[in-house]
């Protein structure tokens, strides 16, 4: 009867340091879980803040293309009115020159 107590005993120490030992191992994976929910959370404003960003940052690059866009097609009929003035110009100057050619 002795020997089954002093099992029992044994046997209930060993359990209550399994016990312990799962405690420890449950408030340490608990404590890593908090961790990682507030790590995955600062994660989250992060990837949200840098949609964000791009979409304001492709936004800025849509209006700077249609600016530029622009400034290309300003600048083509710029460079056809050149063009055309030249012509005229030169098409002048020949009929000034053909003119005092016949006076002649």
């Amino acid at each position: 009867m002795v020997s089954q107590l002093e099992a029992a005993n044994s046997q209930i120490k060993e359990l209550k340091s399994e016990l312990e030992l799962e405690s420890k191992l449950r408030k340490e994976v608990e404590s890593l879980n908090k961790k990682l929910r507030k790590e995955l959370t600062e994660q989250k404003k992060h990837r949200e803040s840098l949609e964000c960003l791009c979409g304001e940052l492709a936004e800025e690059i849509a209006c700077d293309k249609a600016i530029i866009d622009e400034m290309k097609s300003n600048f083509e009929e710029d460079r056809r009115m050149s063009e055309v003035l030249r012509k005229e110009r030169v098409q002048m100057k020949l009929s000034e020159a053909k003119i005092i050619f016949e006076e002649k």
